[in-house]
């Protein structure tokens, strides 16, 4: 529904507005994707990242972040999901389906 999908941006622009200590510090952040965890890691473990290193890493995550950029959202749906294996409770979720151009 186009409501909730205007509801959750707005949510997340008051937050970054709220909050935006939680986008300048990664570690902050509640949820990571894959990539962008493997690169706060990457940064972390090398105690002497020169600037070749740095933009080797940035490089390989902005080719991730490109290419979650360019899909096209094909399907959206709203669906009661638990969020950690053994809890009960469930909560709903919006998950979005994209293909890739």
């Amino acid at each position: 529904m186009a409501v909730d999908w205007l509801l959750r941006s707005l949510e997340s622009r008051h937050e970054v507005f709220l909050y935006p200590e939680n986008i300048l510090l990664p570690s902050l952040r509640r949820q990571k994707t894959p990539a962008f965890r493997e690169l706060v890691e990457a940064l972390r473990t090398n105690p002497r990242l020169t600037p070749q290193g740095a933009r080797d890493l940035a490089k390989h995550y902005e080719t991730y972040f490109n290419d979650v950029c360019s899909l096209k959202v094909q399907a959206t749906c709203t669906a009661e999901t638990r969020i950690k294996r053994h809890q009960k409770d469930k909560r709903p979720l919006f998950y979005m389906f994209g293909l890739g151009v």
